[in-house]
């Protein structure tokens, strides 16, 4: 009984962390467009 509540508390945790890393992933990913768009821009008005 206690093996499975400690599979099923790993589990939880895995996907908690896997949720957190999935929006910095996207947040970082979002950091990265914004950058080359500023970029681009300045690049253009030159």
């Amino acid at each position: 009984m206690k093996k499975c509540v400690f599979m099923l508390f790993v589990f939880l945790l895995v996907l908690i962390i896997s949720i957190f890393s999935e929006k910095k992933i996207i947040l970082v990913a979002e950091d990265v467009i914004v950058v080359n768009d500023t970029n681009e821009r300045l690049n253009g008005n030159e």
